[in-house]
């Protein structure tokens, strides 16, 4: 390569500077502190002492002629030859005359290190070399490597967490882990990545953790550990415990969060209160009446069934004392049990025990067989399948039942003896009509809640006797089956009951008082129950449920509950102290064994809530020949939660359909299963929550093993229809105001040419008064007529308005006070604005016209009696995935107005027709029908919707939609512009001939040079044989085979700067925007009259600017 610059150079050069240059530049080169070498294309010819050191080398000769893979391994780190790959990264140095990368080097005793490499082109003595420098970057890479080995083990540390792993960089996760997923129930990474907390976070809670965030990532203080409620993707509740702290995530402040699920222990947590509060109850017990209704609420609660009752005996029946959920003609016909002769006596058996009559009356008389799957060892009966039932029980049974439950539809029944001791006290009853409710686990558990039931129960009427009939009855001291006691105020017992000595293991009473002397010294386990004891009756003459442990006579322990009373004289002097003793030690028992087993019925919900955990459409799986069915947790969604997912059967589908789409429903599942088909099904369910919903079935019929399976979803399709339908009602809408529109471009010809006459007569008959005064209330009539196609139009939207950014609360207020005078003051009126924006873009004329319309409307429903006018003006957002008001109307915010009054009301069917033209519930002459229409024509030209809720006799509701507008009202004033004529020429063209002559006559009379044509093809000839002739063009637009738009469209393309004015009775097609585009100068609506056209064309003329 030549280099003319350095020959020139060395040319000027004394020969003694350029030896002493190269001999400074060689002490340069062997000093410097980078390793350098000179290769010239085939090997190295040089290098520096930093060179014969990182290579370690004892002098140049061992350098000097080897090729760079030479001193290299074989391979280099990404597996290419260091020799093909050495040559390529030369070569590219020779073309480019630079090249820098990293490169693995070895020494001359063989160690490999990593160097960073730049070639550089350099020309010595006529030649080209590359000066090769190394620098050594062995450390860095190794500390790389030590970098992305540690990164991989804390990535494997997270990944198999058994917490959740989140890190939350702003308000977005920024890296979920595996366990997180299982948590929240997503599948991948990517639906949680990016998202912010709102995906995860339930709403009660998501304030709180954004503001934890927030805090954590901006350097402030936040909890640790706290607990937080989640929501998992298929929108059911977590309980989340998290511990989190401050990182640097990517640069950036973020939050690293541990998460646990505790939900379970949360789940076992509110059982255990409600267990808690149900034996807090029992142990205070108030009134019986009022006990039984609190313990029935609380079991109702924790069950979730349906119908209960609680029966006690009262002689020798046992009659209802409290139910809930059963209808009055169930609990009148199931009141009593005992079977009553002819003379109302009771029956008894051959022992002389009375006769109870139904299963329930079994169950209470101990007339069960253990060996039986629906009776249990505790005495109880059960079922889950009640119509199943008669036939594969014995004969017993069905003769001892009465089978109300069975034809009130009652498949879950469940009947628990309370018992006090051995003694059945009553009866607790539970009735679902689903089936499948009950568990052996649950009916064990009301048996336990039974006996404490039992026990309160026993001692609460214990007490009310004892306090009632103390003296009257002795024989119940003597006989009882509690403990009693009289006791003096220093403690000495005065009397005591056979059951007393005995709960105590004293042979009689009389042995129990003589070794009793001192009782409460000898016999408390604690000695605080005792003072506690005494402190209590201090303060009251009545204590009730004292509980404590005491000592037996062979120091065994025997746990009480203690009512006592004190008895004074007639001056108040303490007599003595007598009250009732129930031994608790089984309930004392029953509750130990309840918290030992909490644990297992944790365990045994959370197997279950795995099984039934499903994807967002209802899965369900049918045996159709039993009956039973597997649904998914998505069915307490779409129908509630009333009934177990784990006792749905064939008839839990059934008995939610409501009950006119229901006999449908199974004939046609009958034909279908009689074929082996399964075809879609849509019908109504009603809800747990009363909610009517449309649903859609859709099943596939199996064959598996020999038997029929159906396997299939279930979706919930309610949105679904009511767009439907409220397509169907825009269409019915579309199709009047497109007849209104196009009745109203006909009417409004005949009505120009009415008009127009009748003007140009009257200023022909100036003298002739009486004929004067006939063609003004002509053009009067005329006017109104045309102010009636104004309104049709306005229904039909066909019109456009002048619109601007309008104050809607503004306008509101305005018209409010406009109403309050005009109203009758038998009528309170109220405003509310609640909205902070109200800013709309509208003609503030019409949607004036709308809230009169509204207001009239509601005054004239409260006219007899007067009643509340309530305007509410509030803002909402309607998100693109939620159901609108009306179809057409965008997703974003919206003002509302709502319109309340407390008058008449309206029946369904009005409320279907009250948007439609001329239909009209008032009487003939009080109004037009028209009014409700208009509203709704300007509301949806508005881009808006209108809705109705109303029932008679309760009042309406309107709500009218506007779309918001981020600036506030900002009008100019019109500019007024002159009415007088002038001496331009004019070219008129309308294909009605008699419309055409007419108002050729009004502009001559105005003063212009008029050409009329009513043929579009012989006027556009005119006009471009010699456009020149012509100021103005004014033309209509519906005309045969050329509308108006187009003809102008023509005209300004032969002529740019013509003014052209479209006149036109209606058009669907032309609009003021669109005319405006078209570069039409201006739009005007007939009928015109005269002053309008001669005000149109003046400010036309007078502006003779070019469109656009």
């Amino acid at each position: 390569m030549k280099h003319p610059w350095k020959d020139r150079l060395l040319r000027m050069a004394p020969p003694d500077k350029i030896a002493a240059g190269e001999e400074n530049f060689r002490i340069m080169f062997d000093k410097a502190a980078d390793a350098t070498l000179v290769f010239d294309g085939e090997a190295f010819v040089d290098c520096n002492e930093a060179a014969l050191k990182i290579l370690r080398a004892p002098h140049k000769d061992k350098i000097i002629g080897l090729r760079p893979f030479d001193i290299s391994p074989e391979v280099q780190p990404d597996g290419r030859l260091s020799s093909e790959k050495a040559q390529e990264l030369i070569n590219t140095a020779l073309k480019e005359g630079f090249n820098s990368f990293e490169w693995v080097h070895r020494t001359l005793d063989g160690n490999d290190f990593w160097v960073e490499v730049t070639l550089k082109l350099i020309p010595v003595k006529g030649k080209d070399v590359l000066y090769s420098v190394l620098r050594d970057i062995s450390k860095r890479k190794a500390a790389e490597a030590q970098l992305r080995e540690s990164e991989e083990r804390y990535r494997v540390a997270i990944e198999n967490s058994n917490d959740g792993v989140a890190i939350v960089l702003g308000d977005r996760h920024a890296y979920v882990n595996k366990r997180f997923l299982d948590i929240f129930g997503y599948d991948k990474p990517e639906e949680v990545i990016g998202k912010t907390a709102a995906l995860t976070v339930h709403p009660d809670d998501l304030a709180m953790v954004k503001d934890y965030n927030r805090r954590r990532q901006s350097g402030g203080s936040a909890p640790p550990r706290y607990e937080f409620k989640g929501i998992r993707k298929d929108g059911t509740t977590v309980f989340i415990e998290t511990s989190s702290a401050s990182i640097v995530y990517g640069g950036s402040p973020a939050s690293i969060a541990y998460m646990r699920d505790i939900t379970d222990r949360k789940r076992a947590e509110r059982q255990q209160e409600l267990i808690t509060k149900t034996l807090e109850r029992l142990n205070n017990p108030p009134k019986i009446t009022d006990l039984t209704r609190d313990i029935l609420l609380l079991i109702k609660k924790y069950t979730g069934i349906e119908a209960l009752g609680i029966r006690i005996r009262s002689g020798d029946d046992f009659p209802y004392v409290e139910t809930d959920g059963f209808s009055p003609e169930f609990v009148e016909s199931e009141r009593v049990l005992c079977v009553r002769d002819q003379d109302k006596g009771v029956v008894h058996d051959l022992l002389g025990k009375p006769y109870l009559q139904c299963m329930c009356g079994n169950v209470i008389g101990g007339k069960v067989d253990v060996s039986l799957p629906f009776f249990t060892e505790g005495g109880s009966f059960w079922t889950n399948c009640m119509s199943g039932l008669s036939a594969a029980s014995p004969d017993m049974i069905n003769e001892r039942m009465k089978r109300t439950c069975l034809i009130e539809g009652y498949e879950s029944v469940a009947l628990i003896p309370l018992r006090s001791g051995e003694e059945v006290v009553g009866l607790l009853q539970l009735n679902d009509k689903l089936p499948d409710r009950f568990d052996p686990g649950m009916i064990q558990f009301l048996e336990g809640i039974g006996a404490s039931i039992g026990i309160a129960l026993s001692r609460k009427e214990a007490a009310e006797k004892l306090l009632a009939s103390e003296r009257k009855y002795r024989g119940i001291f003597e006989n009882a089956v509690t403990g009693i006691y009289q006791m003096s105020p220093n403690g000495r017992l005065i009397s005591v009951n056979p059951a007393l000595a005995r709960m105590f293991g004293y042979s009689s009473p009389a042995e129990m008082k003589q070794q009793v002397t001192a009782a409460q010294k000898r016999v408390y386990v604690n000695r605080e129950d005792k003072m506690r004891y005494h402190d209590l009756l201090a303060g009251r003459d009545v204590i009730n449920g004292f509980e404590t442990e005491l000592y037996r006579k062979d120091q065994s322990t025997i746990w009480v509950s203690v009512d006592s009373r004190q008895v004074k004289d007639a001056e108040g002097k303490l007599l003595y102290h007598e009250g009732i003793v129930q031994d608790i030690s089984d309930r004392k028992r029953l509750e130990r064994h309840v918290q030992e087993t909490t644990e297992e019925l944790r365990q045994s919900e959370a197997r279950l809530r795995i099984a039934c955990n499903a994807a967002g459409l209802g899965i369900w799986d049918l045996d159709p020949d039993t009956g039973k069915v597997w649904v998914s947790h998505r069915h307490r969604v779409i129908y509630g939660p009333a009934v177990p997912l784990s006792e749905w059967t064939y008839d839990t589908f059934i008995n939610y359909i409501v009950p006119e789409d229901r006999e449908e429903v199974r004939r046609s599942w009958r034909e279908d299963l009689e074929k082996d088909a399964c075809p879609p099904i849509e019908c109504r369910i009603r809800r747990d929550d009363g909610q009517i919903r449309w649903i859609r079935i859709e099943g596939k019929m199996e064959h598996l093993g020999g038997s029929r399976r159906i396997m299939g979803i279930v979706k919930d399709i309610t949105e679904d229809k009511q767009l439907e339908e409220q397509r169907r009602q825009g269409q019915k809408m579309q199709a009047v105001g497109t007849l209104a529109g196009g009745i109203a471009h006909d009417f409004n010809n005949i009505l120009a040419i009415i008009v127009g006459n009748a003007e140009l007569a009257l200023d022909d008959l100036s003298d002739l008064k009486g004929v004067r005064r006939n063609l003004e209330r002509v053009v009067t009539a005329s006017n109104r007529a045309r102010e009636l196609i104004k309104q049709i139009l306005t229904f039909s939207r066909k019109t456009e308005s002048q619109r601007k950014p309008v104050s809607l609360s503004s306008l509101l207020r305005e018209t409010y006070d406009m109403l309050r005078a005009y109203l009758p003051t038998t009528i309170h009126m109220t405003l509310d604005i609640k909205a902070r924006e109200s800013g709309i873009v509208a003609d503030s004329t019409q949607v004036q016209q709308v809230l009169v319309n509204l207001a009239t409307n509601a005054a004239y429903a409260m006219r007899e009696n007067g009643g509340r006018l309530a305007i509410t003006l509030s803002g909402i957002t309607f998100r693109p995935d939620r159901p609108r008001p009306d179809l057409d109307m965008l997703p974003g915010r919206y003002a509302q107005v709502k319109v309340k009054d407390t008058g008449t009301g309206m029946a369904p069917e009005v409320q279907k027709r009250i948007f439609e033209p001329f239909f009209t519930t008032k009487e003939t002459g009080q109004g037009t029908g028209m009014g409700l229409a208009v509203a709704y024509g300007i509301i949806k030209s508005h881009g808006g919707g209108i809705t109705v809720e109303s029932r008679p006799k309760e009042g309406s509701t309107f709500k009218v939609y506007l779309p918001l507008h981020d600036s506030e009202e900002n009008t100019e004033a019109a500019r007024s512009t002159g009415t007088s004529g002038g001496k331009e020429r004019i070219l008129f063209v309308d294909d009605e001939a008699p419309l055409a002559e007419m108002t050729g006559m009004m502009l001559e009379r105005l003063g212009y040079r008029v050409t009329v044509a009513t043929d579009p093809s012989e006027a556009l000839n005119m006009f471009l044989e010699d456009s020149s002739r012509f100021d103005c063009v004014i033309t209509d637009q519906t005309m045969p085979d050329i509308t108006g738009v187009r003809l102008a469209e023509m005209m300004i393309e032969a002529r740019k700067d013509i003014p052209i004015i479209i006149s036109t009775g209606y058009s669907d097609a032309v609009s003021p925007a669109a005319a405006k585009s078209a570069g039409i100068r201006a739009f005007i609506m007939k009928p015109t009259t005269r002053k309008e056209l001669a005000e149109t064309i003046r400010r036309v003329l007078d502006r003779r600017e070019t469109p656009g």
